[in-house]
Parts: C-alpha cells; sequence; structure tokens
C-alpha cells in the first residue's frame, strides 16, 4: 500500500490523497489501518501517466475535483453505488474513456465533468441526475448518442458543445432550463426527441424551439437546407 499516501479525516474516515505508483490496474483499498477510505482527494490522480483501469470501492461516496483529470491512458473506471459526489472536471481530458456507467446515487453531473473525453462514445446516465453543469461533455467527439435521464431538470451552458458525433438527443419532459451554446458546434445532429406533450420545448421543421418563450433555440448544422423560414410564432432568436 506504499503506492497510496492516505491522511485521516476528522470524522475517522481515510482520504486518499495520491497514487505514486506504476501499476496500470488498480484497485483501490476499502480501508486503510482501520480506517474506512470515504474519498478520493482533489487530483489524486491527476495526470498519472500510466493508469488504465481502476475500481473504487463501495466504501468511497466522494470523488474529488479533477481527481482522476488528464488521466489520458485511463479505459475503464467501476464506480459504486456509494458514490453520491463527483467534483468538477474529475474526468476532464480522459482521452482513452471510450464508455461510463454512473451509479443512481449521483444527482449531479458537474461543471466539465467529463469535457475532451474525446474517446467516449457512450455514458449510462441514471435517471436520478436532475442537473447537468455548464461544459460537462463538451469536446467529446466521439459521444454519438445522449439518452437524458427522465429526472433531467437543468442542462447547463455548453454542455454538449463540440460533440461532432452526437446525431440524436432525447428531451426529457422535465427538462425546463436549457442553458446557451448547448448544442454549438455539433455538426452531425440532426434530430431531436421531444414529447408532444412537452410543457417547453418542440421540434418545429427540425429546430428546436421553446414554445413557452416563443425563441428559437438551435437550429441543427446537419439540416443543409438553403432556406430556412422562421415561423410568425417565434419572437426571438437565441
Amino acid at each position: 500500500m506504499s503506492d497510496y499516501q492516505f491522511s485521516i479525516r476528522r470524522d475517522g474516515s481515510a482520504q486518499l490523497d495520491s497514487y505514486d505508483g506504476s501499476d496500470p490496474d488498480i484497485v483501490i483499498p476499502a480501508d486503510y489501518n482501520g480506517h474506512p477510505v470515504k474519498t478520493i482527494a482533489d487530483n489524486a490522480f491527476s495526470w498519472h501517466p500510466s493508469v488504465r483501469n481502476v475500481r473504487i470501492p463501495d466504501s468511497v461516496t466522494a470523488l474529488g475535483e479533477a481527481a482522476f483529470s488528464w488521466c489520458e491512458s485511463l479505459q475503464s473506471i467501476s464506480i459504486p453505488d456509494s458514490v453520491r459526489t463527483i467534483g468538477e472536471w474529475c474526468f476532464i481530458g480522459c482521452s482513452s474513456l471510450k464508455r461510463i456507467t454512473l451509479p443512481g446515487s449521483i444527482r449531479k453531473i458537474n461543471y466539465s465533468t467529463f469535457q475532451s473525453c474525446t474517446s467516449l462514445q457512450t455514458i449510462d446516465l441514471p435517471d436520478s441526475i436532475n442537473f447537468i453543469g455548464p461544459e460537462a461533455f463538451s469536446e467529446c467527439r466521439s459521444l454519438h448518442s445522449v439518452c437524458l435521464p427522465k429526472s433531467l431538470i437543468t442542462l447547463g451552458d455548453s454542455a454538449f458543445t463540440a460533440c461532432e458525433s452526437l446525431t440524436e438527443i432525447s428531451i426529457p419532459d422535465k427538462l425546463s432550463e436549457l442553458g446557451s451554446n448547448v448544442f454549438s458546434g455539433c455538426s452531425s445532429l440532426s434530430t431531436f426527441i421531444i414529447s408532444p406533450d412537452h410543457p417547453v420545448f418542440s421540434e418545429l421543421n427540425g429546430a428546436l424551439v421553446n414554445h413557452k418563450d416563443r425563441s428559437l433555440v438551435f437550429y441543427p448544422l446537419f439540416l443543409k437546407a438553403h432556406e430556412y423560414t422562421v415561423p410568425d410564432s417565434i419572437q426571438t432568436i437565441e
């Protein structure tokens, strides 16, 4: 366990502060000298050159800010249901990560959590999530489809900016707050799947419309029509 550096928190639990080893396949210990490991500290694995596969024990409840940031060799990580909090920038720049499954204990995806995960193709978002923060998935250039959770209320600014492979996205009925530039640079996006009874959003001639505010939110780059007539019902072009 000498490759791991721990500290003891006030509540008697242990925090994993850093990993200095060279083993690409890591199973994080569940306890340290009899103290349960509950937290992975900010930047604990940041910029580690060789970490490839990580298994987190079910004693852990929180992943700190930038905990695995810029681990460019990271291919897979197992996050248990015990984890309730994932910090900002936690997986930013993990360019080899192709898929990740988040546990149902997660309520919020923070700012830039998965930004620049350029190999990420799919992500399983549990229905427990009600908030996706700004730039959460920006520059995930291989992400081709996303099913937003039914519980989602807020989608932050630039959440999916420059997701060049994203072809369709489902807008859940509870989504009422959509930030600016959410789909900017999504050059393959052509389809919005929206319930006809959605209280806020609808699809109108291929474009995403906020019919509650009478605004045109996004016209897909993939639609290559030579002309487009803005409907008379629209008062604002975002």
